[in-house]
């Protein structure tokens, strides 16, 4: 019996100091969120506001060649402008859909299939 209560407080007296050791060693965050460690999330304030790559809102992706400008009531797609015909480079695989206004011709060119097709705005 005296081996068995020996063990015992033996186990008890490394729980409480492997137990110890865990709670001083955890080192608190340097600053509150998302201070120092994350970007900060976007959130609903009126400021401007950035986040790198692609950002899904109720299915609409937003990239850097267009905008949704409200004016009023209304909500408007706004494209990139060029002078002249886009650069053959701009559209290849993977960039299909890409829509781009040529302001000097009244043309608007649609990347289909690797190559831009074009239809003149009257």
């Amino acid at each position: 019996m005296k081996i068995y209560f020996s063990s015992l407080i033996f186990a008890i007296a490394l729980v409480a100091v492997l137990l110890g050791y865990n709670v001083f060693a955890f080192q608190p965050p340097a600053a509150a969120p998302p201070g120092a460690n994350v970007d900060a999330p976007i959130n609903v304030s009126s400021a401007m506001q950035e986040k790198g790559g692609v950002l899904r809102v109720h299915g609409f992706r937003s990239f850097e060649d267009m905008l949704v400008v409200k004016d009023g009531g209304d909500a408007y797609l706004q494209l990139d402008t060029v002078t002249g015909a886009p650069a053959g480079g701009d559209c290849g695989a993977g960039t299909e859909g890409r829509t781009i206004i040529d302001t000097s011709n009244s043309r608007l060119y649609v990347c289909i299939a690797s190559v831009w097709k074009w239809v003149t705005l009257n």
